[in-house]
């Protein structure tokens, strides 16, 4: 421990001590897991010039948002140029590039406390999404195919939902440590009877493999990462149906594909696997196809949309989407140190399958007693802008945290997620979050503030 580490020395070492002792984190450890970093950012040339920004900024403003300078264009989606052409500006995680927002203003001249210069844009899309149809490239999900005769068994022991699904259904689950903490979320699609499509969070494609692989190794299975050779393209909105309909000759129409639900297709000029899943709280599909295609895919789309008011959508929009519905990110909101009890998710678990699933007698013992929970929280006060970990209190007095925070554009306010001690009831208790040193007046909500039956995303 140098420089810095001199004043962290002593947490960090009693924090490893009870790791040891204990056998996982004691602490969310989400921030300073060496497994948030991909093995790229390893590379001696990168964390030269890497490392020079970061020591050299620690005095600097740190701005919410903030994006790395140096190191960058280590990782690159398939469609990274078309983003390029159509003025994206570009973010990274994990050392991936990815488009923040398209068009003004430039990322150096956006930072701020309170209204970021990208507020607006970031509107204009979110608010496609909801009203009309918007594209997201989500080619840096991670993805796996697990299969073989032992493939069913492997993910029955690995996820906590039941996968043993008809051929082309899909499930929402999670993947668990064995003291019952959340390694990652995701999808699990059946394709055949021996074969699965894994989709876990960008940030946990490293994780999830060595996951998947350990989980699997008491079966006849074997995990192939399909990450880089796989783009994504999301469609998401009330029109996504339309526009699809124009590029591909199949029929679209919730009937012929349901909510989680997969199948081949023939679109644009090639093929692709059509899952109709959302992370946006619209009615979306999520389109797999071969990245030496993607490209013509994304064409045949832009081309077909401009009268349905189709949006290039960057991931800022995607967070704000989201938060407005309430789903969780790894990471932030969710952890190897939070229980799917603690968390909300416990309609993710699979308590009554015949098999078991790691992490199960942990998860028991730690749902006897849940000190926290999960609330939804939105300002009174459209100008107060959250983003994450600002205090949750009632009557001056600290009772939570806020995960993550965002401005809600179809809300009309900044809202966020909470975790909370677990007897706040968050529909009765006179809510505030401290921002900037004062206590703002806030709702709190068990449920979503938007489309909390989710009747959108399944119309």
């Amino acid at each position: 421990m140098n420089s810095q580490g001199i004043i962290y020395a002593p947490g960090v070492g009693r924090e490893i001590a009870r790791w040891v002792r204990a056998g996982h984190p004691c602490f969310d450890s989400s921030a300073v897991d060496v497994t948030r970093f991909s093995p790229h950012q390893a590379n001696r040339r990168y964390l030269h010039e890497r490392t020079r920004e970061s020591l050299g900024r620690l005095y600097a403003m740190h701005w919410p948002g903030y994006q790395s300078e140096t190191a960058r264009g280590l990782r690159r989606m398939p469609l990274h140029e078309r983003h390029i052409a159509h003025g994206a500006v570009m973010g990274e995680l994990q050392g991936l590039e990815r488009p923040l927002w398209f068009g003004a203003p430039a990322l150096a001249d956006a930072y701020d406390f309170r209204r970021p210069g990208w507020h607006d844009v970031v509107g204009r899309e979110h608010r496609m999404v909801r009203e009309s149809v918007g594209i997201i490239d989500l080619s840096g999900f991670a993805k796996f195919e697990v299969s073989g005769p032992g493939a069913l068994d492997a993910l029955q022991y690995a996820a906590t939902a039941c996968v043993d699904l008809g051929i082309d259904r899909a499930t929402y689950t999670l993947f668990l440590n064995d003291h019952g903490g959340i390694e990652a979320d995701g999808t699990v699609t059946r394709l055949a009877a021996d074969r699965f499509l894994v989709v876990t969070p960008t940030s946990s494609r490293h994780r999830m493999l060595w996951l998947l692989r350990r989980r699997s190794r008491d079966y006849a299975a074997t995990v192939a990462d399909l990450t880089s050779g796989t783009a994504v393209l999301g469609i998401f909105g009330p029109g996504s149906r339309e526009l699809l309909a124009r590029v591909s000759p199949h029929d679209w129409s919730a009937e012929s594909h349901r909510y989680f639900a997969g199948r081949r297709v023939e679109i644009a000029d090639g093929f692709a696997y059509a899952l109709r899943v959302s992370f946006t709280g619209e009615l979306g599909f999520e389109i797999y196809c071969d990245a030496d295609v993607s490209a013509n895919v994304l064409d045949a789309l832009v081309a077909e949309g401009s009268d349905l008011g189709l949006a290039r959508v960057g991931y800022l929009a995607l967070d704000s989407l989201r938060l407005e519905k309430g789903y969780r990110h790894l990471g932030h909101d969710i952890g190897p140190y939070d229980d799917p009890i603690s968390s909300g998710l416990d309609f993710a678990v699979g308590w009554k399958k015949d098999t078991t699933f790691a992490g199960r007698d942990a998860l028991e013992r730690r749902a006897l007693m849940p000190s926290t929970r999960v609330i939804h929280v939105a300002m009174q006060d459209p100008s107060v802008r959250l983003w994450g970990e600002e205090s949750v209190c009632i009557d001056g007095q600290q009772v939570g945290r806020l995960t993550s925070g965002a401005f809600g554009y179809t809300v009309g306010a900044s809202v966020g997620l909470a975790v909370v001690a677990a007897d706040v009831d968050p529909d009765s208790a006179r809510l505030s979050v401290r921002v900037r040193g004062d206590d703002q007046p806030a709702r709190g909500s068990q449920a979503p503030f938007y489309d909390p039956a989710g009747s959108r995303v399944r119309g």
